[in-house]
């Protein structure tokens, strides 16, 4: 009889002790791609009911910043202009839970790399939940992401690829 109670308590304390390391690994894992995107950027990836992949392409004429503002599917990063091709929910998709926890994990980013000159965005993933939303752009030839004005860049590392594959996949 004191024996099932000491495997109760033995798989218990086991429990507690799993949930903890889970929890503390989850958070060191998370705490580089705060800082680098920002709590409410992070929030919104984990959280968001709502995600979209806007599929980009370069516009070759060059639209002024009036038409830009002017109409949503056209958009201004850096020097180049984009337009909207398509916009594909993915909230629903198969893996798209996947893309959620690779974009909140560090392992996913080479924050230290230095990154290439120019780049050409084909992909923006934004995640919207009411009024609050937040974009990534992706440049899959150069593996790296950006946030929706392309200002703050970073390179991925082996994600990249997959990443890459999933979203082709999708835009088809």
């Amino acid at each position: 009889m004191n024996r099932g109670k000491f495997c109760v308590l033995a798989l218990l304390g086991l429990s507690m002790t799993l949930v903890v390391s889970g929890v503390l690994y989850r958070r060191s894992t998370s705490r580089p791609v705060i800082a680098w995107w920002g709590i409410e950027a992070v929030e919104l990836v984990r959280t968001a009911p709502e995600a979209e992949l806007l599929v980009l392409e370069p516009r070759s004429d060059a639209a002024t910043g009036r038409e830009v503002l002017a109409d949503e599917d056209l958009r201004a990063i850096g020097a180049t202009v984009y337009r909207v091709d398509r916009r594909i929910a993915l909230s629903s998709r198969p893996g798209f839970v996947h893309l959620r926890h690779a974009l909140l994990e560090a392992v996913t980013y080479r924050f230290e790399k230095r990154l290439p000159d120019r780049l050409e965005f084909r992909y923006a993933l934004r995640f919207r939940d009411g009024d609050r939303h937040v974009e990534f752009l992706f440049d899959p030839v150069r593996a790296v992401m950006a946030d929706g004005e392309g200002d703050h860049r970073v390179v991925l590392g082996a994600v990249g690829k997959r990443m890459k594959k999933y979203l082709d996949e999708q835009a088809r």
